[in-house]
């Protein structure tokens, strides 16, 4: 099988001045080699070119209480028809599953994501809230990209130990991300966020862009079994064992971090009748917790990842086929990375739950 995808769309914001477009192109095939033996590829490309609009950036406190202006215009464009920002993507997987016989069968998966960016990011502050003139500050992010590769291979099975009935799957993975994070600039113009001004254009100065490599990669192990115990239970197991490394270049400075983790997982089902059922599950896992923005002191870098928790229970009821109902609580804790506002660094504080 094959199929091609093509579209150009024009994109508009909302903002005078912020029209733009975009295109998109896919290609997706599959070959079913023989009776044990299926491939597939696909492979995407993305672009666009859009006009950012400048943030208007929250005040400082004033004894305690920040001062709010007035709801400006948001038809109006406070960057200006310069403020291009053009992105482009493309990705591309592969993947290959293999019957060994009618219980086992293996998956080998592999891809690569590649990004693109240049952009202007404008941000005013400073203002007065009566006559709304601040300054913009216009920081050039030139030339960022990404490059994400992933692969992965797992073996599936089904199979019984006396009374039990096994689901079970073995799996290695590996996934590394890359940026070239670029030195960036900013300049200050004044800009009115109630009566824009047109801005010219801003260049940038003639500074040569340096770069800071960041690399950050982990390896996961994992097991999981389902077993099925008579017509009613099912119980769900597992753990994961996760090894993240990750590199930072700050300020010509290379920092290099490492983590690992065990994480459990464990769930239990029980047929209440044959369309209902209920359902328990406790899991960790590790979690990304983001990229510094631009502007911090470690802006661009990647944090080290941390444990999250998931708890939920819940009921699931077919009500008539292809037609479900579903209530449920769950419980999720995580780390939360905030900007120190002493030290300006993009950090890990607390949870968010």
């Amino acid at each position: 099988g094959l199929r091609v995808n093509l579209s150009g769309a024009h994109l508009e914001s909302g903002v005078r001045g912020g029209d733009r477009h975009g295109q998109f192109g896919s290609v997706s095939a599959d070959w079913v080699v023989n009776s044990s033996l299926k491939l597939k590829f696909d492979y995407e490309r993305y672009s666009r070119d859009v006009i950012e609009q400048s943030q208007i950036q929250q005040l400082k406190p004033v004894n305690g209480v920040i001062p709010i202006p007035h709801v400006p215009d948001p038809r109006q464009l406070l960057s200006g028809p310069w403020a291009h920002y053009r992105p482009k993507m493309e990705n591309l997987q592969f993947r290959a599953d293999y019957a060994v016989n009618r219980d086992w069968n293996v998956l080998a998966e592999a891809g690569r994501s590649v990004g693109e960016r240049s952009r202007f990011i404008s941000r005013i502050n400073g203002y007065n809230v009566d006559t709304g003139e601040g300054v913009s500050n216009v920081t050039f992010v030139r030339n960022q990209k990404y490059t994400n590769t992933y692969a992965k291979t797992e073996l599936q099975g089904r199979f019984a130990t006396a009374a039990l009935n096994h689901s079970l799957t073995l799996g290695v993975m590996f996934a590394e991300r890359e940026a070239n994070t670029p030195s960036v600039t900013t300049i200050k113009v004044p800009q009115n966020i109630y009566n824009p001004r047109t801005l010219v254009e801003p260049l940038p100065p003639g500074t040569p862009i340096t770069y800071s490599p960041q690399v950050a990669k982990n390896v996961g192990i994992y097991f999981y079994d389902t077993v099925s115990i008579g017509q009613q239970w099912k119980v769900l197991f597992g753990v994961r064992r996760t090894a993240y490394d990750a590199s930072n270049t700050i300020k010509a400075e290379v920092v290099e971090t490492s983590t690992s983790k065990m994480s459990p997982a464990v769930g239990a089902i029980y047929q209440i009748t044959p369309a209902t059922s209920l359902y328990a599950s406790y899991m960790k896992g590790l979690e990304e917790t983001g990229t510094a923005p631009v502007g911090t002191v470690n802006q661009l870098s990647f944090l080290p990842p941390a444990e999250a928790t998931q708890k939920e229970v819940g009921v699931r009821s077919m009500l008539a086929p292809g037609w479900f109902v579903t209530a449920a609580y769950f419980d999720i804790v995580r780390a939360n990375a905030v900007i120190n506002p002493g030290s300006n660094t993009y950090l890990i504080d607390g949870t968010t739950h």
